[in-house]
């Protein structure tokens, strides 16, 4: 008997210190993955699908008052349309010039307005997260200025922004004329800040 009672000692310090040793829950790693998601998404800006107002500035300027304005003499590009750089955009302007039937060539006058700008998502837009699926982004633009899209395919020319790309269209002033922004999109499904975007106004 006198040599059972150590044993007996130890085992009743074990059960006393037992469960004091086991971590809880949160310091083994359950609910981390989700902890770690929302801190993640704290730091993503949000998307609410606003462009920035100086983009949408250029709709009604034009030529002339581009020129006015201390914006450079724009240069011939393809099918009659004019081409010019926004510095402080990061992006270019388009005018679609006239054309002489008499002469067969161009030209650009100081009335012609803008019929795009070309420039990336992160020159377009107010908020631009890392990445975004392309559905995301056709929701959140959609709700912001009730329009429509669509996937259309490009005909691998200068036409098209590229071989596929997101067309979201939604109608400026009270004619049924619509403003149209062109994304390109590629494989991966999803849509960057460096994505390269058309934002076309109605002639």
């Amino acid at each position: 008997m006198k040599r059972m009672w150590p044993i007996c000692l130890a085992a009743l310090l074990l059960c006393a210190c037992g469960p004091a040793d086991v971590p809880p829950e949160s310091s083994i790693g359950y609910g981390s993955e989700e902890s770690s998601a929302q801190s993640n998404e704290e730091t993503q800006p949000s998307l609410s699908g606003r462009l920035k107002p100086e983009i949408l500035a250029y709709q009604e300027m034009t030529y002339e008052e581009f020129l006015q304005s201390g914006g450079e003499e724009a240069e011939f590009y393809h099918g009659g349309e004019y081409l010019a750089a926004l510095p402080e955009l990061n992006a270019e302007i388009v005018f679609l010039g006239t054309y002489d039937k008499e002469t067969g060539t161009y030209s650009l006058p100081g009335t012609a307005k803008p019929r795009r700008l070309q420039g990336t998502v992160k020159d377009f837009f107010a908020e631009t997260p890392l990445e975004v699926p392309e559905k995301t982004f056709a929701q959140a633009f959609a709700k912001q200025n009730h329009a429509v899209s669509s996937w259309e395919e490009g005909g691998g020319s200068a036409y098209y922004i590229a071989d596929l790309y997101l067309r979201l269209e939604w109608a400026v002033g009270s004619d049924e004329a619509a403003a149209v922004l062109d994304v390109a999109l590629d494989d991966s499904g999803y849509i960057r800040p460096d994505t390269l975007c058309w934002l076309t106004w109605p002639e």
